[in-house]
């Protein structure tokens, strides 16, 4: 091989090398390798609900995460639920959604917020029911 054929071939070689190099630790190519894909946003199925008020309501929601990497999963067991209005709407201490006070309006409404406690985000539902008249009770407080 000749002088000028000898650098030609390193100067190849050591070109590669560096594009290897830059290829293997560039961010801008893949910058989502090794890393978890973040939420984006939670979706709640169904995103109002119209409920008896004399019942109570086991697991009455699905909760949808969407994930940056265009994947969903359903994450309904994670989230923390909270009533705003927790002297007419909360749960149970086995998660059952329930009535548990009166109100004046024929329909009542309250919101429940749902928080997937790894990411700090959260959804709202609108829950609605039926007022009851005095003396009725929520089949949750009624003694057996």
């Amino acid at each position: 091989m000749s002088r000028f054929s000898n650098v030609f071939f390193v100067v190849i070689v050591l070109s590669l090398m560096v594009v290897l190099v830059v290829v293997i630790d560039s961010d801008d190519l893949m910058p989502n390798a090794g890393k978890a894909p973040s939420l984006l946003e939670l979706q709640v199925i169904p995103a109002t609900l119209t409920i008896d008020g004399s019942k109570r309501y086991p697991n009455p929601f699905t909760v949808m995460a969407q994930y940056s990497d265009a994947t969903a999963k359903e994450i309904t067991d994670t989230i923390v639920w909270a009533s705003a209005s927790q002297d007419l709407v909360d749960f149970n201490e086995q998660g059952e959604l329930m009535t548990t006070g009166r109100c004046a309006e024929k329909i009542c409404s309250a919101k429940i917020t749902g928080t997937d406690p790894a990411s700090g985000k959260s959804v709202e539902v609108r829950v609605n029911f039926p007022s009851r008249t005095v003396g009725d009770e929520p089949e949750s407080k009624k003694k057996a």
